[in-house]
This record gives C-alpha cells, sequence and structure tokens, in this order.
C-alpha cells in the first residue's frame, strides 16, 4: 500500500442524521451504527481520492482526535494535498455507485474542516520551515568552524629548534613510568637530564608498584636509556616529600651547570597506595588519603617550582611543566586525586600570571591513559570499585591500555622535548596542554611508530566504540614493551599516524565530563 493509500480519519462525524439522504446506509441498517458508517464511508472516499489525480491527505495532526465517549479518532499524519475538495468530492463515488453531491453536508462539513486545517496547516509549516532553516544555518556554522579548527594547529614543526643541548633540565620522580619517558625524550635532543627519586639502584628499597609491592625500574637505568638516546643523566636520591632535601638539590643544579632550564613536577608517591584503598569513601580514609596523595604530588610540585623559579627569574628565561591529569576535571580515583589535580591545574595557571614578566613559561600536562609499568601491572583495577554515580562518560580503560589508544612513557616524552624546544611555547602559558595534541602537531610519534590519538578527538572515540571492528582489521593490537623501537604495520601506520584525528576543542570537555551535576 503506498503511503497515500493509508486511513487517514480525522473529521468527527456529523452530528445526527441530517445526511442520510446521502448514499449511505440508514442509520438503522445491520452493517453498524450511524457513526460507523460514516467512518467507513470517509475511509472510501479517501482511498478512491488518493487513487486518483488529486491525492488528497485530510489531515498533518501529532494527536488523535476524540470521539463521543471518549473514543480516539485514527489519526495519520500526511500531507495536505490540494485546495479543490470540493470539486473532487463531486466526482467521487462510494460502495453503492452513488455519487457524492457538492452540496451534500458531509460534503460541506468535510470541506470546511479542510479549509480550515488548510490554513492552520499552512501557518504551521511555514513555522517549521523556519526553524529548520535556523538549525540548518547552526550546523552548517558548526560544521566549519568544526573543520577550520582542524585545518590549523598551535603546535608546528617549523617552530622547533633543532636541539636540546646546552639545556639543563630536572625531572622529579624519574625511577619509570611517566618521568622516566621525559627524561629520555629530553636525552633524545641533546639535553642534560637530572632525574630524581629514591629508588636510585637496584639495591635500594622499592615499593613503588601497586598496592606497595616492588616495580621495575630504577634512577641508575633511566639514566642509561638517557645516555643511550643521545643525552647526559645525573641520577639524584632526593624525596621530594623533604623540602630541605628537595631546595638544596635546586640549588646544587645551578651551582653545577649555572642554569635551570626545565622543571617537569612529576613525582607521586601514591602510585601504589591508590589501589589498595579503591572503593572506599573519603570520609573512611581520612587525613591519611590527603597526606599520602597530595604531599608529593603537590605541595612537592609548589616548592620545587618555588625554589627554581628563583633562578629562571633571575635568567629571564625557563620552563616548568605540571604533570597534570584529566582527574582535575574528572572524578577518577577518589576525591583526593581530584582535588590535587585541580589544583595542579590552578597553579600553573596563577604561577603563570605572575612569571610572566620574567618570561617564564608554565604549563600543565594532561596524559591520556598511559601504559606505564604500573598500569599494565594492574593499577587501574580499582576504578571498577569506586562509589557514587558514574562521572561523565564510562570506558573500560583497563582494556585500551594494550591498544594505540595508550600512550607510552616515551609518547609523552617527545612530546615534552618539542614543546621545551619550541619558539612560541610562551604563547601557551598557563594552559592545559595534551601530550597527543602537541605530538599532532610536532609529528611526534612514539616508539611503536604510531601517534595515539588524543582523548578528545572523533578519532579516538571512534577507536574505541569500534574496538571489536579494529581488532578483526589487525589495528587495535599493539606493542607493550616499553622503550622498546617495533616497526608497525603499513596499515596500522596509515590509521594510527596519518588519517586526521578530528579534535574537538577542550573546552567542550568541561560540558561533557566531571560530576553528574556540573
Amino acid at each position: 500500500m503506498s503511503r497515500w493509500s493509508r486511513p487517514c480519519l480525522v473529521f468527527p462525524p456529523s452530528s445526527g442524521c441530517q445526511s442520510c439522504q446521502d448514499p449511505r446506509s440508514a442509520c438503522s441498517s445491520t452493517q453498524g451504527t450511524h457513526e460507523e458508517q460514516e467512518v467507513a464511508v470517509l475511509q472510501k472516499v479517501y482511498l478512491q481520492c488518493s487513487a486518483h489525480w488529486c491525492r488528497i491527505a485530510f489531515c498533518r495532526l501529532t494527536a488523535a482526535r476524540k470521539l463521543q465517549g471518549g473514543k480516539a479518532w485514527g489519526v495519520h499524519e500526511a500531507s495536505f494535498g490540494t485546495r479543490c475538495l470540493s470539486g473532487c468530492f463531486a466526482l467521487l463515488t462510494v460502495s453503492d455507485g452513488a455519487p457524492y453531491r457538492k452540496d451534500s453536508p458531509l460534503v460541506e462539513d468535510v470541506v470546511g474542516r479542510a479549509q480550515g486545517l488548510q490554513l492552520r496547516l499552512d501557518s504551521n509549516t511555514a513555522h517549521d520551515r523556519a526553524i529548520m532553516v535556523g538549525w540548518r544555518s547552526l550546523l552548517f556554522v558548526v560544521l566549519i568552524a568544526f573543520i577550520a579548527y582542524n585545518l590549523q594547529t598551535p603546535f608546528s614543526e617549523a617552530n622547533l629548534e633543532p636541539s636540546l643541548v646546552g639545556k639543563v633540565a630536572v625531572v622529579t620522580g624519574g625511577s619509570r613510568g611517566i618521568g622516566k619517558g621525559i627524561a629520555i625524550g629530553l636525552g633524545e635532543t641533546g639535553a642534560t637530564v637530572y632525574v630524581t627519586g629514591r629508588t636510585v639502584s637496584s639495591s635500594s628499597t622499592n615499593t613503588g608498584g601497586p598496592g606497595g609491592v616492588p616495580q621495575a625500574g630504577t634512577l641508575e637505568e633511566t639514566c642509561a636509556e638517557v645516555v643511550k638516546a643521545g643525552g647526559k643523566c645525573i641520577a639524584a636520591g632526593v624525596d621530594s616529600g623533604n623540602d630541605e632535601q628537595l631546595r638544596e638539590f635546586i640549588d646544587q643544579v645551578v651551582r653545577d651547570h649555572g642554569r635551570i632550564d626545565v622543571l617537569v613536577n612529576n613525582a607521586f608517591s601514591a602510585v601504589s597506595w591508590l589501589p589498595k584503598h579503591a572503593g572506599k569513601p573519603f570520609w573512611e580514609k581520612g587525613a591519611d588519603a590527603w597526606d599520602q596523595v597530595n604531599h608529593v604530588g603537590l605541595r612537592s610540585h609548589y616548592l620545587a617550582s618555588v625554589f627554581a623559579a628563583r633562578h629562571m627569574t633571575t635568567a629571564k628565561s625557563g620552563l616548568i611543566i605540571n604533570v597534570g591529569s584529566f582527574g582535575g576535571l574528572n572524578y577518577i580515583f577518589d576525591v583526593a586525586y581530584g582535588i590535587g589535580k585541580a589544583a595542579m591545574d590552578r597553579m600553573a595557571a596563577d604561577m603563570a600570571i605572575e612569571l610572566a614578566t620574567d618570561n617564564v613559561t608554565m604549563i600543565s600536562l594532561w596524559p591520556g591513559i598511559v601504559a606505564t609499568e604500573n598500569i599494565q601491572d594492574g593499577a587501574l583495577g580499582g576504578m571498577s570499585e569506586r562509589r557514587g554515580l558514574a562521572p561523565g562518560p564510562e570506558f573500560d580503560t583497563a582494556a585500551l591500555v594494550q591498544s594505540p589508544l595508550a600512550e607510552t612513557p616515551l609518547f609523552v616524552g617527545r612530546a615534552v622535548s618539542a614543546f621545551a624546544r619550541d619558539r612560541t611555547k610562551f604563547d601557551f602559558t598557563g594552559k592545559v596542554l595534551l601530550p597527543a595534541t602537541m605530538a599532532a602537531g610536532y609529528g611526534v610519534i612514539d616508539e611503536r611508530g604510531l601517534r595515539t590519538p588524543p582523548f578528545n578527538s572523533v578519532k579516538f572515540l571512534a577507536a574505541a566504540a569500534l574496538k571489536s571492528t579494529l581488532q578483526e582489521q589487525g589495528l587495535f593490537a599493539a606493542s607493550t614493551e616499553l622503550f622498546k623501537a617495533v616497526k608497525p604495520t603499513a596499515n596500522m601506520e596509515l590509521f594510527w599516524k596519518k588519517l586526521p584525528d578530528l579534535t574537538v576543542p577542550q573546552f567542550i570537555l568541561k560540558l561533557v565530563a566531571g560530576s553528574p551535576n556540573l
């Protein structure tokens, strides 16, 4: 049955039997009540009319009319196709073969209703059309803005200095993980890198794994990788939680080299503590949670920045990077973690204001999911045990660790190294930056030969949603062996390195993430 031959019954029957002179069976007919007969007649009129040239549709309503007794009248939404109902009815016949007269009360009633409905439809259609044009215009503007945003990038290889030779960098918390990756990345471009931590050698006490178990990685091993990559490295056994040790260390670096060009605040002492206390509410953790998460991880970064800024402002040059997290915007592990990471972002923004007059740049860095040693050993497992409402979109982050959607520590390090060489880096002072966004502009890839898309991109979200499809095509599995070069397949390289990310502006994250009431 065509769209024009569906019953459309919207006009309630005429009251009484004043139109029984028309070719409809008498009210006393055994065929049914007068009301039922009129319904049948209108159906036949509609069907015959729609089968011929007029294709009349009686309505374009969105709700059923009510009959006497509360019975709903059947409604089919259709367009009103004619202004010549009178002439059409004069030519139509019904089942008994008698024509409907133009002056029939039923015809007059239907035509009158139809003409009134047509006026309302004309008004509603114009209103609907105006709304549609408005939405189309808005979507067109948004699409153009989205395309324009992705055609330009604030990060460019053309802005990079050739190397960091002669520059001195300090990376706190460099035994393993992101700190180790950043140290190696800086070393690849010739920097002299100081790495700090408590696990200096394999003989040192090591409780850096999930739950406090020993974890692979020492400062000496990091330095060996830095030297192998082409840089210079000094391992410094410094407890970032000790204010005096931290101050003396920074001053010693300046005494030895006459400068400090880069400070990366990365040390974080709660890596092993968080998984052990996953799922507990903040009122049960008490003050211990704050001290474990934010003593070395927030307070120590503030003090390291204070000590370094004293020398950088004198030299009128320098770069300070806080390694933050998306947890500064969205709940991840617990309350203390979120407060600390949000404070890291605010610290960078506010310190940047006061450092600006001395040409010192300060930013907050948000790595995505990073396949560190601890993450690969299950440090994210506790996220499934968290309490309360789900904050923002849910992802099985542990399942993404073995994929190109997880950044490697060296990927983050190479992005940081490129930024440190960027002649225009001061333009970004006070901002939150994503290593993956920086990498896309600088042309950075990881040791797997891949480039992880930023988590605020269409490519990241689509790949996470189509994980099984990408797995079938051999595009989702990636090496998890850190700091070891691996050549990707041609298809992997095409998909992960060359296809555009289609990034969404970062401020949009505030609209789709955070606590449920954000």
